[in-house]
């Protein structure tokens, strides 16, 4: 690491409290090892990094584990090809935005992540859903959009918590299971119609059932004051004996 590019990274550190952002400065792999080393020490409690669109870091340094605390890393935007296996110990990491590195390998450790709640994966030419984020069972939000994902069985059934999927940019022959529809209701971000139709079918018929029993119930209660109890029409009389 240059004296300029040291120079700037304290500067950071030294105007930064629990967030720090080292995005656009250029930095090579060797150079977040060396930035990642001097932050663990002045910020050890560190919780968000955004090392984004740096072209320079093609693999995120091992000693990212050294940073505990971490609840969101943005590493978009670089040439990452893998994923260090200890990435698995970032237990308290919410947020984890790794867009637009193209043909990165996500390790199994990945799926330790237990704790994320949003995973950007967009434009990472994924072909399927990866078998590495099916355990992470609190995601709220996924990304997988600008990929080429054609086929979407159950792989995020796990996941109970999710409630946003963005899938546009993908093929148009994707299509979003029924069962997975129905959870997600319409926060479903689709390049075509027909990728959201079995969402859009449930929406639909939910709102139509919702509809004909709220009919159901306004003609039964002006039923009930027709002939209720309180009618104004005549009782019928007994006959005499």
């Amino acid at each position: 690491m240059n004296n300029v590019l040291k120079q700037q990274i304290e500067e950071k550190i030294a105007n930064s409290s629990n967030a720090l952002d080292l995005s656009n400065l250029n930095l090579t792999t060797r150079d977040l090892m060396e930035a990642i080393n001097m932050i663990r020490v002045a910020m050890p409690v560190l919780k968000e990094l955004d090392i984004s669109g740096n072209p320079g870091i093609v693999e995120l340094p091992g000693n990212i584990a050294s940073l505990p605390f971490l609840e969101r890393l943005n590493a978009s935007n670089d040439r990452l090809m893998d994923l260090p296996r200890n990435i698995g110990s970032l237990v308290n990491l919410k947020d984890l935005d790794i867009s637009y590195n193209a043909g990165i390998d996500l390790p199994v450790q990945l799926g330790n992540l237990t704790n994320l709640q949003r995973l950007n994966l967009s434009q990472t030419l994924l072909t399927e859903i990866p078998n590495q984020i099916v355990p992470l069972v609190n995601l709220k939000a996924l990304d997988v959009s600008n990929n080429f994902i054609t086929d979407m069985a159950d792989e995020l059934d796990p996941m109970l918590q999710l409630r946003e999927l963005n899938i546009s940019g993908n093929p148009e022959t994707l299509v979003i299971p029924h069962n997975l529809g129905v959870r997600l209701r319409m926060n479903v971000l689709a390049t075509s119609p027909t990728q959201s139709a079995d969402t859009n079918a449930t929406m639909e018929g939910a709102t139509q059932n919702t509809a004909q029993q709220t009919s159901q119930q306004q003609q039964s209660t002006s039923a009930f004051k027709r002939t209720g109890s309180h009618s104004n029409t005549p009782k019928a009389k007994r006959p005499k004996r």
